[in-house]
């Protein structure tokens, strides 16, 4: 496929049947194709976030929250994401 939205979609779908290692490839292929789509680096964000990495989670919700600051899911995402970082409640 050469539409970014398949591509993420068919990661979303790897992701909802756990298995994360397609899912991954299907983000990053995304991201390959179309280093502005946003939601790509938001998906991405949650794979690295099941892996442990936290920082890179962080990173690449960054990434889509500077690409499209009204993405909501990502804004969400990112908060939840901060408050677990720093540990608080």
């Amino acid at each position: 496929p050469r539409d970014v939205r398949v591509l993420d979609g068919l990661g979303c779908v790897a992701w909802r049947n756990n298995d994360f290692e397609l899912a991954e490839h299907y983000f990053k292929k995304a991201i390959k194709l179309d280093p502005k789509y946003d939601r790509g680096y938001m998906h991405l964000s949650l794979v690295a976030e099941n892996k442990s990495d936290l920082v890179a989670a962080k990173e690449l919700l960054q990434i889509a929250l500077q690409l499209n600051p009204l993405n909501y899911r990502a804004r969400n995402n990112y908060a939840v994401l901060l408050q677990s970082l720093s540990g608080t409640d």
